[in-house]
């Protein structure tokens, strides 16, 4: 092996040992932003799942349309508290 193939060996990595680290912190931050969560907002963000929304995409509603889903929300959630 030549000198200059190691030190592409030794870049690769140690790129490659840095992707896998960056990958690590970024679960680690998903997961705590997801323990952070209240019962509430985790039912609320699979609702808008299953209606194919995002939050932005729930934000740029209309009031009404907002209302609608709200109501849709709710009545799902009594449903499964058999209210």
């Amino acid at each position: 092996m030549s000198f200059i193939t190691g030190k592409i060996i030794v870049a690769q990595t140690q790129l490659n040992n840095s992707q896998t680290h960056s990958a690590s912190i970024s679960s680690v931050e998903k997961f705590k932003e997801y323990m952070e969560k209240t019962p509430q907002e985790i039912l609320f963000e699979e609702f808008l799942k299953r209606h194919k929304l995002t939050e932005e995409e729930f934000m740029q509603l209309s009031s009404d349309e907002k209302e609608s889903l709200f109501k849709k929300f709710e009545d799902e959630l009594k449903q499964k508290a058999g209210v």
